[in-house]
């Protein structure tokens, strides 16, 4: 459904991306996945066009991003960056809206839609009439997940969304977005630098170095068959921390 074929990108003399290639299948959960400075988030950001390749294309349904009205794609996708990116001075529910709204959709779709949408992230109705500064962290990003799926979209791109979390919350919206996945059948680019989480959301995982794509594949490829001394690493690394916390309790 979405492909990044080959895309380079430099921002002035910092190389963020080279000869990058990973596709996005339909109804499946791709995610992107490296350390900080890695290059996946540059590469979600070219999937909703916020961010251009120097070299490359990217292509939605076959037709590159560059040759289409991009407002009208962006429409079909829903979009969470880290910390859920909230209007402050909107409810919880009028963030919800907002692009419905703004789109001219009827206050009794909106209410039905935001309906269904409490009951898919299990989220307590009162929570609607809050300000975000009057939200917990988990609250803020399911408020997010919510105005992203507001729209019913195609893709679901989703950028570091539980980063900011602290590991009981997060655990927790781990599982709810791994439900939410299945009962949608979306088609989902997700950026994280977890292991863990790769591993539970993910059909297809790239992992990101340098600005580059060093293996592709199912988790327990990368897991039992690195193709590299650098992923290997990179997965050691964290099951060590991991095998670190579990020493500690």
């Amino acid at each position: 459904m979405l492909k990044l074929d080959r895309v380079s990108k430099r921002f002035n003399t910092v190389r963020a991306l080279t000869d990058v290639t990973v596709e996005f299948e339909r109804g499946c959960t791709t995610v992107l996945i490296g350390s900080s400075g890695s290059g996946k988030s540059t590469a979600l950001k070219m999937l909703n066009a916020l961010v251009r390749p120097d070299e490359g294309r990217v292509l939605f349904e076959g037709q590159q991003l560059a040759n289409v009205d991009v407002h009208a794609v962006r429409r079909r996708m829903g979009y969470v960056i880290q910390g859920g990116g909230l209007f402050p001075h909107l409810s919880a529910r009028d963030n919800v809206c907002l692009l419905a709204r703004h789109l001219g959709h009827s206050a009794d779709a909106a209410n039905a839609r935001l309906e269904a949408l409490i009951a898919m992230t299990h989220l307590p109705m009162d929570v609607l009439d809050r300000y975000p500064q009057q939200l917990s962290g988990g609250q803020q990003q399911r408020i997010a997940l919510m105005r992203a799926l507001m729209l019913k979209p195609e893709v679901l791109l989703l950028d570091e969304p539980l980063g900011a979390l602290d590991p009981l919350v997060r655990a927790e919206l781990q599982l709810d977005l791994k439900r939410i996945f299945s009962e949608l059948g979306t088609t989902v680019a997700l950026v994280t630098h977890d292991l863990a989480e790769a591993a539970l959301l993910g059909d297809h995982v790239a992992l990101f170095h340098e600005g580059e794509v060093l293996q592709q594949g199912p988790m327990r490829a990368l897991v039992e068959s690195p193709q590299s001394e650098m992923v290997r690493r990179f997965v050691e690394a964290q099951r060590g921390m991991l095998r670190h916390l579990e020493g500690a309790h």
